[in-house]
């Protein structure tokens, strides 16, 4: 027997009837299609690799406990999903899905992970999706007033441009009557400080479509399955630091340059 089957047959359940007999469980809509086992939603998992390769349509989706997707599925490197299709948090070394998550390395880690981190901090998956979504609330709110900022100060780089297209039309005029050489030199200027203003407005409607992209990628991870959720949150935190860093940039710059 394989190493797979010792793992379902010994996790094989059973309803014995007061007879001594074993008798059929009637079947949960999520019930491990390998021992039987009733399961409920956070608890049953799919195989999309095994669903892929399955061109029947008729075929009812069959879902797994996580003993034996982990036994059938995850150490042939199978894709894993939950009932809502969202990807699972698997551990790359140990083939086991993640329960935990490691305070010290700041990544989801299996049963087995625990032993080698010994001296770490773990806590539950679900309690570290929790805090994560009360932080993806902060940085929504923070996004969203960083945006209404932004927008402010779009609308003023626009007008500053045409105050200072008005401007140089002005001192155009005036100096048509002046030597050639100081002519020249003021629409050298002009042009200058217009250039300055419309680099800054397209670096802030870039920080615009940032903050903007940012916010649809954290509420994707509001919907988001336990693990899922963590690593789409993992992914968009990188994200959304350099969003920032572009955007204190930006701003510097144009204080350094006196444009608004």
């Amino acid at each position: 027997m394989s190493e797979s089957q010792e793992a379902v047959s010994e996790h094989k359940d059973e309803t014995v009837t007061e007879e001594g007999g074993v008798s059929e469980r009637t079947r949960s809509p999520y019930q491990c299609s390998s021992c039987e086992m009733d399961l409920s939603v956070d608890e049953a998992y799919r195989c999309q690799t095994c669903a892929d390769q399955d061109l029947d349509p008729s075929h009812p989706i069959n879902f797994f406990c996580d003993v034996c997707v982990t036994a059938g599925h995850i150490r042939k490197q199978h894709d894993i999903r939950d009932v809502q299709s969202h990807q699972v948090g698997v551990c790359p070394e140990h083939k086991s899905l993640c329960f935990f998550y490691c305070e010290s390395c700041e990544k989801m880690a299996c049963n087995r992970c625990m032993k080698s981190h010994e001296s770490h901090k773990f806590v539950p998956i679900e309690v570290e999706v929790k805090r994560v979504k009360s932080e993806v609330f902060e940085m929504l709110d923070d996004l969203e007033k960083k945006e209404k900022l932004t927008r402010l100060k779009s609308e003023k780089l626009s007008g500053v441009s045409n105050e200072i297209q008005k401007e140089g039309c002005e001192i155009i005029s005036a100096v048509e009557h002046e030597i050639e050489i100081m002519k020249n030199r003021v629409i050298q200027r002009i042009n200058a400080k217009m250039q300055e203003v419309e680099n800054a407005a397209q670096r802030a409607n870039e920080n615009l479509l940032s903050f903007v992209s940012l916010q649809g990628n954290l509420r994707d991870v509001l919907g988001s399955s336990n693990s899922g959720a963590l690593q789409a949150f993992l992914d968009v935190k990188v994200n959304y630091r350099e969003a920032f860093r572009a955007y204190l940039s930006n701003w510097m710059t144009m204080v350094q340059k006196q444009i608004c």
